[in-house]
């Protein structure tokens, strides 16, 4: 009688045991699921650059050359000297400074011996940067019940602002093409921003000196 006691009485606490720990887990699932589901973040590039780097960074190029364009070269033929700009947006900084000169009345040709005045380019400075301020819970990895793998749960934020910059330096410098004359210098500096901010799972907005990344009226109804 005590042998069979024993017996039955170590089935009933296995059989008791088993139901409570599938529960747990059914029930921690279920939660991070249903969390995960409510909010969720993602960095992906096709290119070196995503798309708000690239938007923040022409732009702020654009920006700095309104204060980098040398005067007095309205009617003179300027040759455009890109040698000492070494930069992955070389191209672009160098249209960009093209159109700038042209627009403030320059003539450009493509030949040193044509012109009459000789622009030359440099960046002190041409990068994009990013951080976040979180007051909440980060995301972290958890061992997943269902996988052999890790379950990361989602973030949960009561405030948090992210950020994304993009920063220009660029100086340009006349010289008369016979004489070697310094004809003018200039500097421009420019910041463009992109500032997410989430607070109490309620209330998102953005940001930013960039209208190409500002949402439109009709977007936001």
């Amino acid at each position: 009688m005590d042998c069979r006691r024993k017996q039955d009485t170590g089935r009933l606490k296995k059989c008791m045991i088993v139901p409570v720990n599938n529960k747990q887990v059914l029930l921690g699932t279920a939660v991070m699921l249903l969390v995960s589901a409510g909010c969720s973040s993602y960095r992906e590039s096709n290119t070196v650059r995503t798309p708000e780097e690239q938007i923040l960074l022409s732009k702020a190029v654009d920006y700095s050359l309104a204060g980098a364009i040398p005067s007095g070269l309205v009617g003179r033929r300027v040759f455009l000297d890109v040698s000492n700009l070494e930069c992955p947006d070389k191209l672009y900084v160098t249209d960009a400074v093209r159109q700038g000169l042209a627009a403030q009345g320059a003539r450009m040709v493509d030949k040193a011996g044509e012109s009459d005045a000789v622009v030359t380019v440099r960046a002190g400075m041409l990068a994009t940067q990013s951080g976040a301020a979180l007051v909440g819970i980060p995301a972290f990895k958890l061992p997943s019940p269902l996988t052999a793998g890790t379950l990361e749960t989602p973030e949960l934020a009561l405030f948090k602002r992210s950020k994304q910059e993009g920063l220009a330096k660029l100086s340009l410098t006349a010289y008369d093409n016979d004489t070697k004359e310094l004809l003018d210098a200039r500097t421009g500096t420019a910041r463009t921003y992109y500032n997410r901010w989430h607070i109490l799972f309620l209330v998102n907005f953005n940001v930013t000196n960039v209208p190409e990344l500002e949402i439109p009226n009709s977007a936001k109804k």
